[in-house]
């Protein structure tokens, strides 16, 4: 059976989330094309079944289904068919299931809806459906929820309020196995998101795991990969799946890119060469090349001015440390993906601030002053490949300028929850 596994198929007209259509980042529309059961090449009209994230509540449901419908026929992909499976029909789970051209596991409450997949075996019921040999033409397409519920193991990222301080909650599920890896959807969502008064990545899932690894996908992203037949019916494992888009792995409290993009690599470097840098080996651990200092002077007697480029980079890792200037720095971003800066007042007070485009139809922000004084320190964002910036520092950076921090005495400055995983990182 063909897999997509996506954070969302969707995307939307404005804030009130209207005329719902398949969203096309990263080849979406093509592989769901591909996917779909077609005739001589040509999508046929399919019969789906949309299986429920919440048994209990048919609004939500159908409503959730005449949404597919309508998208899905937007885009050229007829449906033949598209009843739901809920309690209203449990009883005829596996009639629906074995009948069916198109799966459609769909978002809501993860553990809700695995409790409502375990009741109705839908794991045995897919396994028995991979028997037919017809079923390499069939699809299965997790959104949100029910692509997290298609792991093995699955992780159920407490969503609703009390589940992320519940020491009962349970975290970990047994899920449909059609992959050994388990997702966080919506990152562009959850990483500024909190619940119970805790970061929902970094006071949360970062700490999940430990011991653990999840791959971490904003919406538009999605995973594509074959499960059953001659591909067998186990976890289909990591290196067999394809992502499509940006990710993450999270392991240990740490994110790494999932797939560094080579030919931005190779632009990173050749900038890099270009502009004659070089790595700050102590301090900062930055690559960067000043590129001017005033001849005029001040009353102390330092240039008034200096400018430099710098480049932050994942391989090799390029970034910022936490340090702080006696004078002012003006960042301005060039090309590239985002970058982030981390800033801790005087006072403690504790602020990021993202330069460049940092999601799609956002408004970028290209330029930001850091006053003197102030403790910073900068990275690319999560899952950016390079970033080339310059800073202008007035009066000119100079020796006695410059003055690097300890994790413990930012610690002790700033107890804001959403600096600790910047200062573990970059102190």
């Amino acid at each position: 059976m063909n897999v997509l596994l996506t954070s969302t198929p969707f995307s939307y007209d404005g804030p009130e989330r209207v005329n719902p259509r398949v969203n096309p980042a990263n080849g979406f529309c093509q592989a769901l094309r591909r996917c779909w059961p077609n005739a001589d090449g040509t999508p046929r009209p399919a019969s789906c079944v949309l299986v429920a994230s919440n048994p209990d509540c048919p609004p939500m449901t159908d409503g959730m289904a005449a949404n597919f419908s309508f998208a899905l026929e937007q885009a050229g992909l007829p449906v033949q068919a598209m009843p739901t499976l809920d309690n209203r029909n449990a009883d005829r789970a596996e009639q629906l299931i074995s009948t069916a051209d198109v799966v459609i596991l769909t978002g809501g409450h993860v553990p809700t809806q695995n409790a409502f997949f375990q009741a109705i075996g839908l794991r045995d019921l897919l396994h028995a459906r991979c028997a037919d040999p017809a079923s390499s033409h069939q699809l299965i397409l997790g959104i949100s929820a029910g692509s997290m519920n298609s792991a093995a193991q699955v992780y159920a990222m407490p969503e609703e309020p009390g589940e992320a301080t519940d020491p009962n909650f349970a975290r970990f599920l047994d899920g449909l196995g059609l992959t050994d890896i388990s997702v966080i959807p919506h990152y562009g969502f959850l990483k500024d998101e909190t619940l119970d008064d805790l970061p929902c990545m970094e006071g949360i899932a970062y700490l999940d795991s430990a011991g653990r690894r999840f791959l971490v996908i904003p919406d538009g992203t999605y995973l594509s990969f074959q499960w059953g037949e001659n591909a067998g019916t186990d976890p289909v494992p990591t290196d067999q799946v394809s992502i499509c888009g940006t990710a993450w792995w999270l392991a240990d409290g740490r994110m790494t890119p999932a797939w560094p993009d080579p030919a931005k690599l190779q632009r990173a470097h050749e900038l890099a060469d270009q502009l004659g840098m070089i790595m700050q080996e102590d301090g900062e651990g930055t690559l960067f090349v000043r590129t001017y200092e005033s001849a005029q002077l001040n009353e102390a007697n330092i240039p008034v001015v200096s400018t430099m480029y710098g480049l932050y980079c994942a391989e090799p890792l390029s970034l910022s440390r936490f340090h702080r200037l006696t004078c002012d720095e003006t960042w301005c971003h060039f090309e590239g993906d985002p970058l982030e800066l981390h800033l801790i007042s005087p006072d403690g007070s504790y602020d990021r601030v993202t330069l460049g485009q940092s999601s799609p139809g956002s408004a970028p922000r290209y330029q930001h002053t850091i006053p003197a004084g102030t403790w910073q320190a900068g990275r690319l964002v999560e899952g950016g490949t390079f970033a080339l910036y310059s800073c202008v520092v007035s009066p000119s950076f100079h020796d006695g300028c410059y003055e690097g921090a300890t994790a413990e005495a930012l610690q002790a400055l700033c107890s804001d929850p959403a600096a600790a995983v910047a200062i573990r990182d970059l102190a």
